[in-house]
């Protein structure tokens, strides 16, 4: 998959498929497992690249009508993009056509939330019900196509770099392994004599230096969800202290508005008297108040100025009119 091709992939590329270099490495998975023959049964996880893998590793499988579930235990852990699968309705379309039966793929299952979460109680809770759902089923020989970091927990032993999961595992390897009950009454896996004796003659295992790489690579990734983590927290204490402040706001402004709506007391400038007003009135009163003083005059001159105008107005009128009548006569 891209992310073992670059590791900026990680963070960058949601559910990627499988590179060209990955596609050949199925096709000799597929030339080099011994088994075809005997498999009863196929599961893998919903992750874009499992289920490209177990399409073309175990075709023979698939063409004589082997049964094949994506079961979402397998998914990988981790929260990083890469480790992340598509929804369920996306990872359906896209392989509507393909034999896989999605019935187990709940809504939920990319989520990393709840029993998807990526802690240690979450994960091995996974576990337990991978292998209990493994001890339910009636076939006898059953491959599962899964991650390294999930399959690292699935052993139950503990890596040169503290994390509990057993030796690591190089891609499209394959193991065999038995279900079996453990001390707690849990079950877990024992490796098969012949598949250990494959890994110590070297075929398939990892020196000294791969090793150390793949411990580099796990600090990596714990510290790019330490970093997301914090980013996290940081846009939330962010996003509260907006909300604080929106309320402080909203609060202020409500308050002004309390405080304009308030009856407020005012002067009745006619009767000398002290009456209420409200906010309204006050400012009609104000007009009026200002209009006088743009004027220059008091109020009630004004009145009396017109009052002047109309009699003499009305007394030149009955001049005329009398003067009319007298020559008349």
């Amino acid at each position: 998959a891209p992310h073992n091709v670059d590791a900026r992939a990680h963070t960058n590329t949601r559910d990627p498929p499988l590179t060209p270099s990955g596609q050949e490495q199925c096709l000799d998975l597929k030339a080099r497992f011994p088994y075809h023959s005997s498999v009863d049964l196929l599961v893998t996880s919903p992750l874009c690249r499992t289920i490209q893998t177990t399409l073309s590793a175990f075709e023979p499988e698939i063409s004589r009508g082997v049964q094949c579930f994506a079961l979402p235990e397998l998914q990988e852990i981790g929260t990083s993009a890469c480790s992340t699968g598509s929804g369920a309705f996306v990872i359906r379309q896209a392989f509507k056509d393909s034999p896989i039966n999605f019935d187990l793929v709940t809504d939920d299952w990319a989520s990393n939330k709840g029993k998807w979460a990526y802690e240690d109680k979450a994960t091995e809770a996974r576990c337990q019900a991978f292998l209990r759902w493994l001890r339910s089923r009636a076939e006898v020989e059953i491959v599962a196509v899964a991650h390294g970091g999930l399959l690292r927990h699935l052993t139950n032993k503990k890596s040169l770099c503290g994390h509990h999961h057993g030796p690591g595992w190089k891609n499209a390897e394959f193991r065999s392994y038995y279900v079996i009950d453990g001390m707690d009454g849990s079950l877990a896996l024992q490796e098969t004599a012949g598949s250990r004796q494959r890994r110590e003659e070297g075929s398939q295992s990892w020196g000294r230096v791969e090793r150390q790489e793949e411990c580099a690579s796990f600090r990596q990734q714990r510290e790019e969800d330490a970093a997301r983590l914090k980013f996290a927290k940081e846009a939330k204490g962010r996003r509260r202290q907006a909300r604080r402040e929106e309320h402080v706001a909203l609060r202020k402004c409500a308050a002004e508005r309390k405080e304009k709506l308030e009856v407020k007391r005012g002067v009745d400038r006619h009767g000398g008297g002290e009456v209420e007003v409200t906010p309204k009135q006050a400012g009609l009163l104000a007009h009026l108040w200002n209009d006088r003083c743009a004027i220059g005059l008091p109020l009630w001159s004004v009145w009396i100025y017109l009052a002047a105008v109309l009699l003499v107005f009305l007394s030149l009128l009955g001049t005329i009119r009398g003067g009319q009548h007298g020559d008349v006569a």
